[in-house]
């Protein structure tokens, strides 16, 4: 009897975790969203502005706040999967699960990289560089197309809302 009681609060802990994973996911894509909506305002507003206002500041003040969010998200995902992989070292739990965290982790961790990147490198685009749209489709492709999130990471995100739903 004991043992089927710790079996439950087993189960009912790993799908409590995949949850917290799969909200940390869908925050992460929700900041993502936004991030991407400062971006193209800023790349228009640096289109056709020569040099920076105020406007332009508070819009890349709000992207550097939504990479920070971006980090946060991939920083409580990092902590969800040290939690996942306690219990699986603990319990027989599956490791499709472990493995299906670890992939959003990695692919959220690089893309949010790549993210930081975007930003760090915006004030640095000249006008010109912007009118010729190489290097502003360049930076809005890296945020919109979100090329670390790939088939591995679309899959592994099925399998954790296909978790949860369970």
């Amino acid at each position: 009897m004991i043992r089927r009681s710790g079996v439950s609060t087993a189960s009912s802990r790993l799908k409590e975790i995949v949850k917290k994973a799969k909200n940390s996911v869908s925050d992460w894509t929700e900041a993502s969203r936004a991030g991407r909506k400062y971006l193209e305002e800023i790349l228009e507003d640096k289109k056709e502005e020569s040099q920076y206002s105020d406007s332009l500041q508070q819009k890349c003040d709000r992207l550097r706040q939504v990479v920070r969010r971006l980090e946060s998200h991939c920083s409580q995902l990092d902590q969800t999967l040290d939690k996942l992989r306690a219990l699986v070292e603990l319990e027989e739990s599956p490791l499709y699960l472990l493995k299906a965290v670890e992939t959003t982790f990695e692919c959220l961790t690089e893309q949010t990289k790549l993210d930081r990147l975007v930003l760090e490198q915006l004030p640095l685009l000249t006008k010109k560089e912007v009118e010729d749209e190489v290097a502003a489709v360049f930076f809005s492709a890296s945020w919109v197309h979100e090329p670390y999130l790939d088939q591995k990471f679309l899959c592994a995100e099925r399998i954790l809302e296909e978790f949860v739903k369970a």
